[in-house]
């Protein structure tokens, strides 16, 4: 990367990809080499190891089966927030005034509930209730949520920080066209990796 001078956010995604689980590798793996460091530890190292893979073995050595095992897990952190987002959805149908749109988005959202998935033409009838009041960027009470689904780690973010995020969410998001689908998956991974980097210390 340094021969070519290419920067971080230049790499093909692929290779961003790669680089980005070595540095994560290599945060995991030093807590461990300095577990390992005293007289006979290794031991306890080589245990922890075996029954615990995913906290202190790097993903290299971890099985297919493994793999598959931990997507699923780490899947499962971030849908943890799903459910609150889905009920901000139904709270907020109690602010619209249009009664059939204010109906289509109830429905919306207990079919969700009720573990129906919905259909695109679903989506599109409500598409107007979220370019103003209550549903738009501004209005959105779980800022957090909305960026913690699309790949960022809001955690430590404040409202205004997660709001100017999610405005770049939406101004790539209504660029792109329907055979570009890939490029808005991939970019739940290119705006996130170094958001949270660019921030002022004291805003973090």
């Amino acid at each position: 990367m340094a021969n070519k001078g290419l920067k971080y956010n230049q790499l093909p995604y692929r290779e961003m990809e790669k680089l980005r689980q070595f540095r994560r590798d290599v945060i995991k793996v030093i807590p461990v080499v300095l577990l390992a460091i005293p007289p006979f530890a290794n031991y306890i190292v080589f245990i922890l190891m075996y029954f615990f893979p995913r906290q202190f073995l790097i993903s290299h050595f971890w099985t297919h089966d493994q793999h598959q095992e931990f997507k699923e897990i780490y899947h499962s952190f971030r849908a943890q927030v799903y459910p609150d987002a889905v009920s901000g959805l139904i709270k907020a149908a109690s602010k619209v005034k249009d009664r059939q749109l204010k109906k289509q988005l109830l429905t919306l959202g207990n079919k969700v509930q009720d573990g129906i998935h919905p259909e695109i033409f679903q989506l599109h009838i409500v598409a107007k209730l979220f370019l103003g009041h209550p549903l738009a960027i501004r209005h959105i009470d779980s800022r957090q949520a909305a960026c913690y689904v699309r790949g960022l780690n809001s955690v430590h973010l404040n409202a205004a920080q997660c709001k100017d995020w999610l405005i770049k969410w939406v101004q790539l998001s209504k660029k792109l066209k329907d055979s570009e689908a890939s490029l808005l998956l991939h970019s739940m991974v290119l705006l996130s990796t170094n958001y949270l980097k660019k921030l002022p210390e004291k805003s973090k």
